[in-house]
């Protein structure tokens, strides 16, 4: 994934600026369970989008 500004795509005669802001976590490190694996994702995506957005952060 690219960690750059987002590049703008025309979508029905518009321009939109798209990114993304992924949490990631790993089994078992990160969790035992779906709902711990989702919940550990979940706060990583938050830390993403704090550190600028368009970012991927692995739960730590």
């Amino acid at each position: 994934m690219s960690t750059g500004t987002a590049r703008l795509r025309p979508i029905w005669a518009q321009s939109l600026r798209i990114s993304a802001s992924i949490g990631i976590s790993v089994f078992p490190k990160d969790g035992g369970n779906m709902e711990e694996l989702l919940h550990n994702a979940d706060v990583a995506m938050y830390d993403s989008k704090r550190s600028g957005r368009n970012t991927l952060r692995f739960h730590s």
